[in-house]
């Protein structure tokens, strides 16, 4: 195999692994859909913050003046944003995990559909039964 199928091959793998995770990601209260976000969230964010510390701007100082710290301004509101959004999408998070959890715990207080059947064919029995005596 030749180093540019390699490439070609992992390329298609990267490719299938990418769209199952969009696809995942697209899916109502899924917990990768709120991990990834998540974590997109938080890299944005350093990444917002990181271009506000660096000396390459959009925009540069130098030239334009004050003008030039618009560009740092909006990257600084928008990281400010995006942590908003990811602590946010983090307590949803965990609010839905208790929430699982707590229904997880009472369906298991609840005896099944199984043993309600077996219980209402049960009575009867026992009813005609106690009517005989």
């Amino acid at each position: 195999m030749t180093f540019l199928g390699l490439i070609g091959v992992l390329l298609i793998c990267c490719t299938v692994l990418l769209v199952t995770l969009l696809v995942l990601a697209c899916l109502p209260h899924s917990p990768i859909r709120d991990l990834l976000f998540q974590l997109f969230a938080w890299l944005f964010a350093g990444s917002c913050g990181a271009y506000f510390l660096l000396p390459c701007d959009l925009c540069p100082e130098l030239i334009l003046g004050p003008l030039g710290l618009f560009d740092d301004v909006i990257a600084v509101l928008m990281g400010i944003v995006s942590l908003v959004a990811a602590i946010k999408s983090a307590r949803e998070a965990r609010s839905h995990a208790r929430a699982r959890r707590w229904e997880a715990e009472e369906a298991a207080k609840q005896p099944s559909r199984r043993q309600k059947t077996i219980t209402a064919r049960s009575r009867p029995a026992r009813l005609k039964a106690s009517r005989k005596t």
